[in-house]
């Protein structure tokens, strides 16, 4: 716990829709910030699910899961 990992969305649009996502964490020991970088506290266990949500269409979604050692 207490380390950071990078994350990045390969984003495929139509007609210059924009490619920008939104982050979220379902683990309250794991902080995602806006440009997809994650960092678990030191009270963080077990896994993270981590979604990126499409702004231009918040249907799209995509999803990783860390395990925390």
């Amino acid at each position: 716990a207490g380390q950071t990992v990078q994350l990045t969305a390969d984003v495929q649009v139509e007609n210059f829709a924009s490619k920008t996502v939104t982050w979220e964490s379902d683990n309250d020991g794991v902080y995602v910030d806006r440009y997809g970088t994650v960092t678990t506290s030191t009270a963080a266990t077990g896994s993270a699910t981590i979604t990126a949500t499409s702004v231009y269409d918040p249907t799209v979604k995509g999803t990783a899961t860390i395990n925390i050692q």
